[in-house]
């Protein structure tokens, strides 16, 4: 958003503000004059622009006793969550239950703990958004980690009627690849994995930052009209895979097979049917 003034008065929560993504959507709820509440597992550098700091482990265990914050919550995004390098540099499917388990409760579970945490602080025009991944529409591999965000969607549209009587507004972005310095990490457990990466993005280009966080929050705030929605922001990579290009899998290197493109002509007909 980055309109300056544009939300004074106005009160967020941020997750995962100690990662690049849930920092730089921070960043931009501050930049357009929000009171930005940042909760991270881990503690966060004293000179945090962040006006308050909860440290709080989502996920971890039976819902976290966090009390709800002072302040009345105008947005909540949910920005923490992500692959771990097991399974990034495991075999094609990871059997170790430990590796299952931290997975979900990183990415799903968390998820749950911040609506019971955050609803009865919520304004009666607010919004929760979560984000999720297109891993969880088009084939990247990592079953685990997509399995748990499509999770997350399923949730998303089956709770926002409720939500939506408390006048809460629930959605999910489901982001494509970030360039950011954890995606660089992740080339420790496999070190092709930017370039494979990059061939699945139309131009070869992955979103900034910028652009990641600019996408969630007019979500979060400008998208008053939509609910129980699952939100693409990805720079058509996942349109590029699921016809056939890019080589991040051996088998998306051929070409488009009939499979594929009925399987992408039904997924973008029914996100059609959803938006209207």
């Amino acid at each position: 958003m980055d309109e300056k003034g544009a939300l004074s008065g106005r009160t967020a929560l941020v997750t995962g503000v100690g990662g690049a993504i849930g920092r730089a959507i921070a960043r931009n709820l501050k930049d357009s004059g929000a009171y930005v509440i940042g909760m991270d597992r881990s503690p966060l550098a004293s000179d945090s622009f962040l006006d308050e700091v909860v440290e709080a482990d989502l996920g971890g265990g039976p819902v976290p006793s966090i009390p709800c914050p002072a302040r009345e919550l105008d947005f909540v995004i949910h920005g923490a969550g992500g692959v771990f390098r097991e399974e990034v540099g495991g075999p094609e499917f990871i059997s170790d239950r430990s590796v299952i388990d931290k997975t979900i409760n990183d990415n799903f579970v968390s998820f749950m703990d911040l609506v019971a945490i955050c609803r009865p602080a919520m304004t009666s025009d607010s919004s929760i958004t979560v984000l999720s991944s297109i891993n969880a529409i088009v084939p990247f591999g990592l079953p685990i980690y997509s399995a748990t965000k499509g999770a997350v969607n399923s949730f998303v549209i089956a709770m926002a009627p409720q939500l939506l009587n408390q006048g809460i507004r629930l959605n999910a972005v489901a982001m494509g690849t970030v360039d950011h310095p954890g995606l660089r990490d992740l080339q420790a457990a496999d070190v092709d994995l930017y370039e494979r990466l990059r061939s699945t993005v139309p131009g070869g280009k992955f979103l900034t930052l910028d652009e990641a966080a600019s996408g969630v929050v007019a979500v979060a705030v400008k998208s008053r009209g939509v609910a129980g929605s699952v939100s693409v922001i990805d720079k058509g990579q996942s349109n590029f895979v699921a016809l056939g290009r890019g080589n991040y899998l051996a088998t998306l290197t051929s070409p488009p097979t009939a499979a594929k493109l009925l399987r992408f002509w039904i997924t973008a007909a029914w996100a059609k049917l959803r938006s209207r």
